[in-house]
């Protein structure tokens, strides 16, 4: 499905990822990471880490792969194409996560989300690894996504970036207004031995569900009307 017949109805908001952290608002419009700006010096804003050695991102700066030191980077997978990346180590990310908190402030629940991510891997080593996208309504007990998993190859190849899944789909998570919504893409290692394949995340959306839009529109109208 195209994703840009979705956001018809909503007023469209691109999110700058910088420093910071904290839940990232959803008041109606998209929220959309495109990591564009991001440098890897810290944790993108509304991001959460886990499972690294020294603890929370572990940040190493920008690169555009084949890197060898655990941790979080802004990796440029190509054209200048920045993308929120990770290189797993030993002690480093295996297993661990990347986490999204999104608050909803929109005035309404919203029973259903469409998510949507690029992933990527760089193929350079001789293990495979894999990464998976969950969701949770209490930031405890999280369900893993279908459709929204990928692993990279055990043989290593020159073949550089490579497209490992383009998800895009709808999570039925009710979340009521003041309450969120938790994203989690969790990194483990799969088979294979020796050191580890880079891994990267890019154009993260979040819109509600056609449907809640809808719904939320029509309360909208019917609240205006009681008002004149």
């Amino acid at each position: 499905m195209d994703r840009r017949k979705l956001l018809l109805p909503l007023c469209l908001s691109s999110l700058l990822v910088v420093a910071g952290q904290g839940a990232v608002s959803f008041t109606g419009a998209e929220i959309n990471q495109t990591f564009t700006g991001y440098d890897g010096s810290v944790g993108p804003v509304g991001w959460t880490a886990d499972g690294f050695s020294s603890g929370g991102f572990e940040p190493r700066g920008s690169s555009t792969g084949g890197v060898t030191t655990g941790g979080t980077y802004a990796f440029d997978i190509g054209g200048g194409n920045i993308a929120l990346g990770v290189q797993p180590g030993g002690s480093d990310f295996t297993p661990g996560h990347y986490g999204l908190e999104i608050t909803n402030d929109s005035g309404i629940t919203v029973s259903a989300w469409n998510v949507a991510f690029d992933g990527f891997f760089l193929n350079d080593q001789g293990r495979a690894n894999s990464l998976s996208l969950g969701y949770s309504t209490d930031g405890v007990n999280f369900s893993l996504v279908g459709g929204g998993s990928f692993t990279s190859l055990e043989g290593a190849d020159p073949l550089g970036w490579t497209v490992g899944v383009n998800y895009s789909g709808v999570i039925s998570a009710p979340v009521a207004d003041g309450s969120s919504l938790f994203l989690r893409w969790t990194g483990a290692d799969e088979s294979g031995s020796g050191s580890r394949d880079e891994f990267a995340i890019d154009n993260v959306s979040v819109i509600p569900e056609p449907s809640t839009a809808l719904l939320g529109g029509l309360a909208l109208l019917g609240l205006l009307r009681r008002r004149r």
